[in-house]
């Protein structure tokens, strides 16, 4: 059965509070065992939080919109739920057999928490809300909708339970910090598919918290064709683990303009295991340091957050099929005392060029304040191989390589698997002095190497590759 919110008083201008309008629509839906609750084409309804029941498809139409009012600057001193960020948005707790759908528009109205523009990044007030938030659910469908400027975390699912996500659009100020589109947390059976993310943070995350969870995993999580841009991870894994995060697939993705592509990022104390990513391209550059990140298209590592944290293993993680063209390499680094085993890259191909007119030569390892190693700092000058492995076991390189730039692409194709309209107009063409070796290893205990093309960027008289043998 439909429930239109205009049935149930709401004004539908973009000017009124329409929260409990919309909220009674959604109860008189539940109390009759479920339906949907309409917003129409045309309808544009302010709201502070709307919490779904059981049941329950919150469905906005084509043309329809949801807008979330300025919720303060500072966090509610009591909040309704074990998530404080539950009082705002469109939220779900332990709700089974929910959905929200639509091709409409849910907005979070980020502008309004904006304190300061600085060139490359906004500062914001200290709280900032979750646009949709479902914790502890079971049988969660998204499919079809568009969110929009999200004032942090966009969509954000908590311990929730066979969640399938279909043409999902997340449009974010790309200046806005925090704004994670899709963060995926203590989840189990997610699907996500023929989606498109836009964020200034991370485009999809997945997480394992020490503020919740409860020790559930996050597990079993497919991911394919999707597209996105960040000026963070495209993909993230961690860097919160405080419960495994495992048995993951990514697959058919085209990323591009981001700072990072592919991360896989351990700083606590439980494993990331058995990730796959194949049929990727990835197109990766700098930007200004506020932001984490050195442009590199695949980044492993394994460091500390705090000097209190220990980190667990990273182990069994496999990239293959990936097509980069990049201003940073891909690094495989793992602390002292850390282990980072077991990871693949087959038939990964790096054009390695500077199309940015922004700073770069820097290793970026953040966060890394509990790091076992004598690190200068957690960002660093330094120079950069296409192929970087420190301190990690039974890593594996077979059909890689690298062209730099002016190579004309090497073997590995055309080298401009990122198009260029997402290199924001800068030339291509640039190799910069701080390129240096195609691969650098040291401390890689059974590294194998097989079928691996590339010469130093500078000195091809060097070779392309550094090992330095393990214990060295």
């Amino acid at each position: 059965m439909d429930y239109f919110v205009k049935d149930f008083g709401a004004v539908r201008d973009g000017k009124a509070d329409d929260t409990l309008p919309v909220q009674k629509a959604i109860d008189a839906c539940a109390g009759k065992n479920g339906g949907r609750v309409i917003v129409e084409a045309g309808d544009s309804c302010m709201f502070t939080v709307l919490r779904l029941k059981d049941n329950v498809e919150l469905h906005v139409e084509r043309g329809g919109r949801l807008s979330m009012k300025y919720a303060g600057g500072s966090e509610p001193r009591a909040a309704k739920s074990k998530h404080s960020r539950m009082d705002f948005g469109i939220v779900a707790e332990g709700a089974r057999n929910i959905a929200l759908t639509g091709a409409g528009e849910i907005c979070g109205n980020g502008k309004l928490y904006v304190t300061q523009e600085l060139p490359q990044i906004y500062r914001t007030q200290k709280f900032r809300p979750h646009v949709v938030t479902f914790f502890g659910c079971t049988d969660v469908l998204i499919r079809d909708i568009r969110v929009m400027d999200g004032p942090s975390w966009t969509v954000t699912l908590f311990e929730c339970y066979n969640v399938a996500i279909d043409s999902l659009t997340v449009y974010n100020d790309m200046k806005m910090p925090n704004s994670d589109a899709l963060d995926i947390c203590h989840c189990r059976n997610v699907r996500v598919c023929n989606s498109h993310f836009e964020s200034g943070d991370d485009c999809i995350v997945l997480k394992t918290m020490n503020t919740s969870g409860n020790g559930v995993p996050c597990e079993n999580v497919a991911v394919s064709n999707c597209t996105m841009t960040s000026r963070s991870f495209a993909i993230n894994l961690g860097c919160e683990v405080s419960a495994p995060i495992r048995n993951c697939v990514f697959e058919n993705i085209a990323i591009v303009n981001s700072h990072r592509g592919i991360g896989v990022h351990q700083s606590r104390e439980s494993v990331i295991e058995n990730v796959l990513f194949s049929n990727i391209t990835v197109e990766t550059r700098h930007f200004d340091p506020d932001w984490w990140g050195a442009g590199e298209p695949i980044y492993v590592v394994s460091i500390p957050w705090t000097p209190e944290d220990t980190v667990g293993p990273v182990r069994n993680i496999r990239f293959s099929h990936i097509m980069c063209r990049s201003e940073g390499g891909a690094l495989i680094y793992g602390d002292a005392g850390s282990v980072v085993d077991n990871v693949v890259l087959d038939d990964v191909w790096i054009n390695m060029e500077k199309f940015t007119d922004e700073p770069g030569g820097r290793m970026d390892l953040r966060p890394a304040e509990g790091s076992r190693s004598p690190l200068e700092a957690e960002i660093f000058e330094s120079e950069i191989a296409a192929f970087r492995v420190h301190n990690a076991q039974n890593v594996t390189l077979r059909n890689c390589g690298v062209s730099w730039a002016g190579d004309g692409g090497g073997g590995g194709g055309n080298g401009n698997c990122g198009g260029g309209a997402g290199n924001g107009g800068a030339s291509a063409g640039k190799r910069p002095r701080w390129y240096g070796y195609a691969l650098d290893a040291d401390q890689a205990e059974n590294l194998r190497v097989e079928n691996f093309r590339g010469e130093h960027a500078h000195r091809p008289e060097l070779g392309g590759a550094r090992v330095k043998p393990a214990g060295q």
